[in-house]
Order: structure tokens, then sequence, then C-alpha cells
């Protein structure tokens, strides 16, 4: 998907795994959202090859550069997967979040995926709006300082 100003958003595999380990790299500040991503570079680039290897992945590019990442930790029996998202500070700000949602949740939709959910820490009031667009609400579950927001998908008929 084309968004002008050079950016593309795509769905991607393995493939892309370097150049997404490269934007964790670049990341600042590193384990601000729960620990992610993480500060260590070993971990880091373990946590980046197991997301990128057992998850449905989605980046944001500038030219070969990538500038946003989201995963889906799909559990396909559940028909649920773990959302999660992340976009440079730099490029945050201009809608590219809510860009690569929508490209994560028609995906899953068309996967049969029926229900979404992400962990997020009650400070990242961007987080919460973004999952708000997509009539994402607060679960039971979670603790003080985060919460679980999840979402239903409906189905194409």
């Amino acid at each position: 998907m084309r968004l002008g100003f050079g950016l593309r958003a795509d769905s991607c595999g393995m493939e892309a795994c370097w150049a997404v380990q490269m934007m964790y790299d670049a990341f600042e500040p590193k384990g601000c959202v729960q620990g992610m991503p993480p500060v260590a570079d070993y971990t880091r680039r373990t946590w980046v090859e197991a997301i990128m290897g057992n998850s449905w992945n989605f980046v944001l590019r500038e030219r070969y550069k990538v500038v946003g990442h989201a995963a889906a930790i799909a559990d396909k029996r559940r028909k649920e997967a773990e959302y999660l998202i992340f976009v440079l500070p730099n490029y945050q700000k201009q809608g590219l979040g809510i860009t690569l949602t929508e490209l994560a949740m028609d995906y899953l939709r068309r996967r049969g995926i029926r229900r979404v959910f992400s962990k997020v820490q009650l400070s990242n009031i961007r987080a919460i709006q973004l999952y708000r667009k997509f009539n994402f609400d607060f679960s039971p579950q979670g603790d003080d300082s985060r919460c679980i927001m999840a979402c239903t998908l409906e189905q194409a008929a």
C-alpha cells in the first residue's frame, strides 16, 4: 500500500528481519513500553527474530528503511491474536500507526481471526487512542500499571 512521501505499508516475512532489527536498533528510548524494545543488543535481536519467525508481520518503509513495525502473534485454534506496534518517534503523529493497524486488522480478518488484543501501559495514551479508533475496549485483565485492550473483528460475509 503506497502512502505518498516515499512511504509504503506491506505485510512481510523473515526476509525483512534485518531491516526490522535496524529499526529497533534505532528506536529510542529502548525499553520504554513494558521493557520493549529490549535494551540489550543480543536480547533485542533474539526478540525480533522470534517475532518475525512466529507472527504475521507488517512494516512501514521509507524507501528501504523500516520506520514502523507491527506484529500479530496468532493463536489460530482460538482465532485470536496479540497485536503490537512500534513506529519510530520521528514518524509518529502522522497517522502511520493508523495505516499500519488498518493493514494488520484487514489481514487478520481475512485469515479468520476474530479477537485481537494488546497489552497496554495505562500511561501510554497514544497507544490507547490508536486502539480506541479500532474499537478496542479495556478488558478486565491486567494490573495497576497496564491493561489488556481487545476488539472483535467483524468477519466478511
